[in-house]
């Protein structure tokens, strides 16, 4: 690994997601074959307190990640992923891993049922206007809002 860069790799409960692929399917490097970390200059992500970068020479560090934007750039293209909840590590020697319930590409959004969904949760919140802030039902609609917003901010240009 070159100074210059970064090794990006980010991790579900399905399994790793595979960053070398471009919209429409297309491969952004020759050794697409292989499912692992990627070369990056940089990555921009939601962390706990609010949007961060992570370029090489980083210092080392573990964060909570929220649902959001990763952006990167590999093989010349822009790339954005909606991520759920999670983790961020930067290790010392380079590597970034984000540890996400569920990762979405950009382009994989489903514009449509994602609007949908949206209004529904929105309307349900409405309704439970009254309810105590801790009250099981909200925070999980919030956390179910929360995640569909990533998703349309992904697909956002």
């Amino acid at each position: 690994m070159a100074d210059e860069y970064l090794q990006l790799d980010i991790l579900t409960p399905d399994g790793r997601v595979d960053l070398r692929v471009g919209e429409g399917g297309s491969k952004g490097s020759a050794a697409s074959k292989e499912l692992g970390p990627i070369e990056v200059e940089g990555v921009e992500l939601p962390a706990a307190l609010g949007e961060m970068g992570v370029r090489p020479g980083h210092v080392p560090f573990l964060t909570p990640v929220v649902p959001g934007v990763v952006r990167f750039r590999h093989g010349g293209e822009d790339r954005r992923l909606a991520v759920g909840a999670g983790f961020l590590e930067v290790s010392e020697a380079g590597s970034v891993t984000i540890l996400t319930e569920r990762a979405v590409r950009s382009w994989e959004v489903e514009l449509d049922a994602v609007n949908e969904q949206h209004a529904s949760v929105v309307e349900e919140l409405a309704q439970h206007a009254s309810a105590s802030l801790d009250d099981a039902q909200v925070l999980k609609l919030q956390a179910r809002r929360a995640w569909l917003d990533a998703q349309l901010r992904a697909r956002q240009a």
